[in-house]
């Protein structure tokens, strides 16, 4: 929710400060109330990787397009030495949680399906699964740094997070669209001690234009001056498939991130377009 200071007079007649009230007092109780689910497998599943303590893990929040965690834990192993990967499956589809389940088995990530998620819209079923990730894996594991990928972002050279990350608290993408700004939670790292006391919510803030992330502006981010901190670099791009429908893409940091992958069904389509375009990455970097 925007400061109040930042509403116009015909948002007031509108009620727009109100409504965006209600989405977040609603949005915090469907939060709390989801965090407190946790199924048998939890306990069992810390015990047994509570080597993570201390150390560098990765998570990904994965929906429905076992393809693109495909892609991802393998660019990711390539290109992200020495760091933990955690795939929490966000998915509905239980076939779809099946191969997603298998491909981790298989390439060596550790797999966690996470509780039956009660939001559908896309935005907020990402942060609320990010938010259960966060207090029921991340915190009692308690890894001396985190970062949180998006699913459809891909490695294209080697990248080290620590050095990424250096002296900061966080570090990641900023979005900034007129009233505050936050860290995507598609491509950030964090400093578990520096943010553990906030009480971070992944939750997205959509009164002010800020996606999954957004509402660690007033938790986390306003206490910071952005004048001061490191942020990942950005860049569109954008192509047309054989029917010349737009893919828009970006790169940010050097990863290549597809966007919208989970619901348009052109980029589901393009399947083979984006491996082209990670293939001819690779090219470059061998040349290189």
């Amino acid at each position: 929710m925007r400061d109040l200071n930042q509403y116009s007079i015909s948002d007031w007649v509108l009620a727009r400060p109100a409504v965006a009230a209600f989405k977040e007092v609603r949005d915090a109780v469907i939060r709390d109330l989801y965090c407190l689910r946790q199924p048998r497998e939890l306990k069992k599943f810390l015990a047994g990787h509570a080597s993570v303590n201390g150390g560098m893990l990765a998570v990904v929040v994965a929906y429905e397009q076992p393809w693109l965690i495909r892609i991802f834990i393998d660019r990711f192993y390539r290109f992200v030495p020495g760091v933990r990967l955690l795939i929490a499956d966000n998915s509905v589809t239980p076939a779809r949680q099946d191969e997603i389940a298998a491909i981790c088995r298989e390439l060596g990530a550790l797999y966690f399906r996470l509780p039956w998620n009660p939001v559908r819209n896309i935005n907020r079923s990402h942060g609320n699964a990010v938010n259960w990730t966060y207090r029921n894996m991340i915190v009692p594991l308690r890894p001396r740094i985190f970062a949180l990928f998006d699913h459809d972002i891909f490695a294209t050279a080697p990248v080290d997070l620590e050095a990424l990350l250096g002296d900061q608290p966080f570090y990641g993408h900023k979005i900034d669209r007129g009233y505050g700004w936050a860290l995507w939670a598609g491509y950030s790292i964090f400093r578990f001690e520096a943010i553990a006391k906030t009480r971070p919510d992944f939750n997205p803030d959509m009164d002010r234009l800020l996606v999954t992330g957004g509402r660690n502006l007033p938790r986390l981010y306003r206490h910071y001056d952005p004048a001061t901190l490191r942020f990942a670099t950005h860049r569109r791009e954008m192509a047309f498939d054989a029917q010349g429908r737009p893919l828009p893409s970006e790169v940010v940091d050097g990863w290549f991130h597809v966007t919208s992958s989970s619901y348009i069904q052109e980029k589901i389509e393009a399947r083979d377009y984006y491996l082209g375009v990670l293939a001819a990455s690779d090219r470059t970097s061998d040349r290189a």
